[in-house]
């Protein structure tokens, strides 16, 4: 396996992720995004200083303020801006 595929394989296989500007609009492609990962099962981590909650997830004011259980639990950060 070349070491891309195993990049693939390790990124798949991911189960939390923290997306980063989420926005509570669904037009906006950080919903549309974060909306697709939890249809595929992913556990998304809502990070908007902004909103306290989207798509059924306490939102966090940033990286720095996820409880230290859910931070060890990060394996992608999907950023917004």
């Amino acid at each position: 396996m070349s070491s891309i595929d195993e990049l693939i394989s390790r990124i798949l296989k991911a189960g939390t992720i923290a997306v980063v500007g989420l926005s509570r609009d669904p037009s906006k492609p950080s919903s549309q995004v974060a909306s697709y990962l939890q249809f595929q099962d992913y556990r998304i981590a809502p990070v908007n200083p902004t909103i306290d909650e989207v798509l059924g997830e306490k939102s966090h004011r940033s990286l720095l303020e996820l409880p230290d259980s859910l931070n060890r639990q990060i394996d992608i950060l999907d950023i917004f801006r």
